[in-house]
């Protein structure tokens, strides 16, 4: 077949009235795939009805995004799928291959369906499966899918019409227009798990705040995230984890190999009970030794560091309101000193 290979690339600025914003490839005599590596493809889209992919729209093909950043591509039109990545087709004597996308080590991160029936915010896969390893999806939004609210609550993330594989990522932060639809949709039909596919959770994953899955855990983005998409080393922008002790995306997998900049896995948290393993969940590991949580204050400066070694005022009230039932308080033996908090005030919410 005849395949197409992005590597070390920048895709980004442009607009096209039909499908794919960014990327279009389609092949239907012969079989073939899409391989993306190392790059960004962002800030794309499409404006035409039906115009699906706004980054991109990958047809009768197989498509791999491996340490790639997926980020801002939109679709504008009715009916116009998959703000980040459409793919669809079926190869005639492969019918359960072509249309798939396996997506590894990568960022999909704030693609939109701006149109109505615009289902899929980050990803839409109509024909073919899709398979999730070490990623993280967030901030994508099906906004424009409002015509018939019964259905279109869903695949905020990922919508698909056949089984959906998650291993070892995070899916949180994403959202559609009715509130309580899941971050991942199968099919057509009814209830939260839709056609004859099946999502299969593997090793751990963080899906979604307030989404009740099996073998994943419920976090929100705010809790996982330190800020959104931006150059955290390597290649391609990421999403770097935030580095707090009580954040379950940390030592939860036993990846190996590297991460999406290319920084080795594994490195285990001293401070953070292996839950999964000594590597971190999504596409980024985190390098750096977060400290113990606290509720003993070591110095006077008002910050919020998890690898300083200290612990501040507003970290430990923040770690007291995270803890359930009243909690003290103390200042270390010997400090001395008066706390200006010029980060702003600090928010109690629970007793003290």
């Amino acid at each position: 077949g005849l395949n197409t290979t992005i590597t070390d690339s920048t895709i980004s600025g442009n607009t096209s009235a039909l499908s794919g914003g960014g990327v279009f490839a389609s092949n239907t005599d012969f079989f073939s795939e899409v391989t993306v590596t190392g790059s960004t493809i962002s800030n794309n889209h499409t404006t035409g009805s039906g115009a699906k992919g706004g980054g991109i729209h990958a047809a009768t093909t197989v498509l791999y995004v491996t340490s790639s950043d997926e980020d801002g591509n939109y679709t504008l039109g009715d009916g116009a799928f998959g703000g980040g990545i459409y793919a669809d087709g079926q190869y005639p004597n492969d019918e359960d291959y072509a249309g798939n996308i396996n997506i590894t080590n990568s960022t999909i991160a704030n693609n939109e369906t701006r149109g109505e029936r615009g289902y899929g915010g980050g990803i839409f896969v109509d024909g073919g499966e899709v398979e999730v390893r070490n990623s993280t999806i967030t901030g994508n939004n099906a906004l424009g899918a409002l015509c018939n609210p019964a259905r279109f609550k869903i695949g905020a993330a990922i919508y698909s019409d056949n089984d959906i594989t998650v291993t070892d990522s995070i899916i949180t932060g994403n959202t559609a227009p009715v509130a309580g639809g899941p971050e991942i949709q199968e099919g057509s039909g009814s209830g939260d798990v839709r056609g004859d596919g099946q999502v299969v959770f593997q090793g751990s994953n963080i899906i979604g705040a307030d989404t009740a899955i099996a073998n994943a855990a419920k976090a929100a983005a705010a809790d996982v995230f330190d800020g959104d998409v931006r150059d955290n080393g390597g290649d391609v922008v990421t999403i770097a984890l935030k580095a707090n002790a009580s954040n379950p995306a940390l030592d939860a997998s036993n990846a190996t190999g590297t991460d999406a900049r290319g920084e080795a896995r594994q490195f285990d948290q001293v401070n953070v009970p292996d839950e999964g393993g000594p590597s971190d969940l999504g596409a980024v590991e985190l390098r750096e030794t977060v400290e113990a949580n606290s509720l003993v204050v070591t110095t006077t400066a008002d910050v919020v560091d998890g690898t300083d070694g200290q612990t501040s005022l507003r970290e430990a009230v923040a770690y007291a309101d995270s803890k359930a039932g009243a909690d003290t308080i103390t200042f270390a033996a010997g400090g001395q000193g008066l706390i200006r908090l010029t980060g702003g005030q600090i928010e109690i919410t629970d007793a003290l």
